[in-house]
């Protein structure tokens, strides 16, 4: 076996190179699939054999009339260093995490379809305000008539949480008011794409419309309406490539954003056109790399438009059979109202960011995984700039074929040039899972 060391010290310098392309995609079980394309429209292999992607052995599934279903229930004892992510006088509380997810999928060969469900409930006995429960439940469809052709939808909705912390949000006479409540949102989203190939040549479309609403933020002052921040977000995007090889393809990229919102100072649009290359699998590495350029036009406040370089991409590396390690960064321009620890004033930023996520086989029984990522926040028409650090560890032990006990730990820190944006967050935990 390759030493691990160098292994990860090359992956880390791959770090400069990688990214992933926004893309509406569902999250199966990763024991139940292969590692998930680097964007909604990566064209299908020329070749369909693939060392590199494996399905688990031990993650089989449930079969019931022509379906597989994948249900698996994780539940951890949790605690919480900094529940609102404040930056002065932060509280703590012992909690516990339940998440239970369901991945069903109905595959004939020309057509696939694919439900999932989950929920992510954090729960503090003693600390009741500071509960949060998320979710997401959708469908997902896929049709091939021919190896040529691929036509795709998606349907999802979310339950979205977080804190409005250290931040500005309006109050009820208008005016900005800082404060600390839980913020949650509803949001539906739809997808399509369809795909075509016609010899060496590929070309790809596909649409993507969410709307988001929010709830009011309920504080000790009183009911703080957001509807101000309800939007609708429509992205078009093209895509024409060419294979070079039978593993090695070019492409072009383009796509249109419009963003609206119930403030209509809020709204903006914008463009995105990059140019890259990708391969499902090259030597020991698949993905994606890309360079290209993107604007943003902001209704208000000035400036009205932003405009900048991109250069990223989404690397898979695969050193060793029990080692996988996934690269990427990007940039891209936020959006104008998204108050936030990161981003309290609501104002538009481009945002680079920058990952990396590695999972090791230790022993038959024993694997671990890690995950750090770095976002850089630069505020358009401020001298404002934001960094955000996050790292997280995992350690699992498989008790059994079926269940697997795990302990974990993240932490996040913000570092911030404005007053009150910054914090450290800490998260340990410890729990089981039970899957199928």
């Amino acid at each position: 076996m390759r030493d691990v060391a160098k292994t990860l010290a090359a992956a880390a310098c791959l770090l400069v190179f990688a990214a992933s392309p926004a893309a509406a995609q569902i999250a199966p079980p990763l024991a139940a699939v292969a590692d998930p394309s680097p964007s909604y429209l990566t064209p299908p292999a020329r070749r369909a054999d693939n060392p590199l992607l494996r399905k688990s052995r031990d993650y089989t599934g449930l079969p019931l009339a022509g379906w597989m279903f994948y249900p698996e229930f994780l539940a951890e004892t949790i605690y919480n260093d900094n529940l609102a992510l404040t930056s002065t006088r932060p509280r703590g509380a012992a909690g516990l995490r339940l998440h239970p997810d369901l991945y069903a999928l109905h595959d004939n060969g020309l057509s696939k379809t694919e439900l999932f469900a989950a929920a992510d409930a954090y729960l503090y006995p003693g600390a009741l305000g500071d509960n949060q429960i998320t979710g997401t439940v959708g469908a997902a469809q896929t049709f091939a008539p021919t190896p040529d052709l691929t036509v795709k939808g998606q349907m999802q909705f979310d339950r979205l949480g977080g804190f409005a912390s250290g931040g500005d949000v309006i109050g009820p006479n208008g005016a900005p008011t800082p404060l600390i409540a839980p913020s949650l949102a509803n949001r539906l989203q739809a997808s399509a794409g369809v795909q075509k190939g016609f010899g060496r040549m590929f070309f790809g479309a596909s649409i993507n419309v969410a709307g988001r609403r929010y709830d009011a933020l309920e504080t000790a002052v009183g009911s703080l309406s957001q509807n101000y921040r309800d939007s609708l977000v429509t992205t078009l995007t093209q895509r024409g490539g060419y294979w070079i090889t039978p593993l090695l393809y070019g492409y072009a990229e383009t796509s249109q954003n419009w963003r609206r919102y119930a403030d209509n100072s809020l709204q903006s649009h914008g463009y995105r056109a990059v140019a890259g290359f990708g391969s499902d699998r090259l030597g020991l590495f698949r993905g994606e790399a890309f360079a290209g350029y993107q604007t943003q036009f902001y209704q208000a406040p000035l400036p009205i438009s932003a405009s900048s370089p991109v250069l990223g991409a989404k690397l898979y590396w695969y050193p060793t059979r029990a080692l996988t390690l996934t690269a990427a960064t990007d940039a891209t321009f936020t959006d104008s109202s998204n108050p936030s620890p990161l981003n309290p004033r609501g104002d538009p930023a481009r945002d680079v960011s920058g990952s990396l996520d590695a999972t090791y086989q230790l022993h038959k029984r024993w694997s671990a995984s890690a995950y750090a990522r770095v976002d850089r926040a630069y505020y358009i028409g401020t001298p404002r700039v934001d960094t955000t650090y996050i790292g997280s560890t995992r350690l699992q032990y498989s008790i059994s074929r079926s269940a697997d006990a795990t302990l974990s730990y993240t932490m996040v820190k913000v570092n911030s040039n404005a007053v009150g944006g910054g914090y450290v967050d800490d998260i340990a935990s410890l729990g089981a899972l039970y899957h199928f």
